[in-house]
């Protein structure tokens, strides 16, 4: 498989894209750059991660509202490069900006506006990324070249976190200078330079440009809203696609959140350092790695369905018992656990996705497997939000998490999937 994907210029770019844009989110998102917000330009760290969480609602609300219209303008026009390329410069420059982000109150509102528009460019980016999938694999490649894909970004992240910690953290003298915390603003340049060496094959790939004529604004808007409206009403005619759709939202919603404030509470709850943010990011990123090459036997013995149900089973019940926890050693241990079964789940619900869609419609409902990741990314950062904010505690906050997996655990019980998809599947 990666004798062939290597032999693949296309592919061999498309997958190395995964590695160059998988370092915002575990970097800028969710264990360097919200700690530095919280402790150094925030107030105090309670108000700082009430902050971040408005800002990750925001940017979710963005998302949810405009990547659906956008893909489908992008199909309509039957060209996503343009999109994926302004949208990934976007997201570049908004990891350049962040060197401007000075440790000090003046610069929150300059902080979170680069943070949501990051974030959004991130999302939509990735979104145009994903629907190139069937463009460059045949049917049968597309389970193999996506979890390579995925792997290597979690190998992205922890090479990333290294760099960052033996550059920034941990030499007394560090390459950039210590005076306003420029060692941790330059997380955001070495972010920068990565995604742009790493995004450039795909960038340049000519192959997958199809140039059309667009039509006028108006016909075009029409024309992607009545496509959109067609695509859920043909996925609504499949009812355990449909229902899969909105039972997935629900436990990603869970998942995203967790890896929004999963770093943010280690370091409020048992003051972690910069340096034991670090390693904890390079831990569960390795974790997550490890999961998720698993997953595949895993799913081979009991199928992606049964996958699915026992780790967010075992999730939810690693996520709560952390809550409850005051040592630092337990809090790594349990941590660790948790993470082993996000990767799984990720793999096996694509997994999943790509045995119960009709050949003919994959690509169709693909796009709406994406969508149905982003559509509500706003509910979880919005409900630790709240709930933080009303009792004037993070673990309560943090609890909330549990009631996606609680309610994608019942969905995955009660959804009814035919059998003969499965057969057919390995019989392919």
């Amino acid at each position: 498989m990666i004798k062939n994907i290597i032999q693949s210029r296309t592919k061999t770019a498309w997958c190395l894209y995964d590695w160059a844009h998988s370092v915002w989110p575990v970097i800028i998102i969710t264990f360097i750059f919200p700690n530095y917000f919280s402790r150094e330009i925030a107030p105090d760290t309670f108000t700082g991660s009430i902050l971040w969480g408005h800002a990750m609602t925001i940017s979710g609300l963005l998302i949810g509202i405009m990547t659906p219209m956008l893909g489908v303008i992008s199909d309509t026009l039957n060209n996503s490069m343009l999109w994926l390329r302004l949208f990934t410069l976007i997201n570049i420059i908004c990891s350049f900006l962040l060197w401007f982000a000075y440790p000090e109150p003046s610069s929150i509102h300059y902080t979170l506006g680069i943070i949501i528009l990051g974030t959004f460019a991130f999302e939509v980016s990735s979104a145009f990324y994903n629907s190139l999938l069937t463009t460059i694999c045949e049917p049968q490649e597309v389970s193999e070249v996506s979890g390579f894909a995925w792997g290597l970004g979690y190998i992205a992240g922890i090479f990333c976190l290294l760099i960052c910690l033996f550059l920034l953290i941990l030499p007394k003298e560090p390459i950039l200078p210590i005076a306003n915390m420029g060692n941790i603003r330059a997380v955001g340049v070495i972010v920068g330079i990565w995604y742009l060496i790493f995004s450039i094959p795909l960038m340049l790939e000519k192959n997958l440009d199809k140039p059309s004529t667009p039509p006028p604004i108006l016909e075009l808007l029409a024309s992607a809203w009545k496509k959109f409206y067609s695509s859920i009403q043909k996925a609504k005619q499949t009812s355990y696609i449909f229902y899969y759709l909105i039972i997935r939202m629900i436990y990603t919603d869970g998942i995203n959140a967790l890896f929004a404030f999963a770093g943010l509470y280690a370091a409020n709850t048992f003051n972690m350092d910069m340096h034991g943010i670090i390693l904890f990011g390079i831990a569960c990123n390795l974790t997550c790695g490890i999961g998720a090459m698993l997953s595949g036997k895993i799913d081979s013995k009991i199928g992606e369905k049964n996958s699915i149900i026992i780790n967010l089973i075992l999730i939810t019940a690693f996520s709560i018992s952390i809550l409850t926890v005051n040592d630092l050693n337990t809090f790594w241990i349990l941590a660790l656990f948790a993470t082993l079964f996000v990767g799984p789940i990720q793999a096996s619900s694509r997994s999943l996705m790509a045995k119960i869609c009709p050949e003919e419609s994959r690509g169709e409902f693909f796009g709406l497997y994406a969508l149905s990741g982003r559509v509500t990314s706003f509910l979880g950062p919005l409900f630790i939000t709240e709930i933080t904010q009303l009792t004037g505690s993070q673990r309560i906050g943090m609890s909330t998490i549990s009631i996606f997996f609680a309610l994608g655990i019942l969905g995955m019980l009660w959804i009814k999937i035919p059998e003969h998809l499965f057969i057919s599947s390995k019989q392919d």
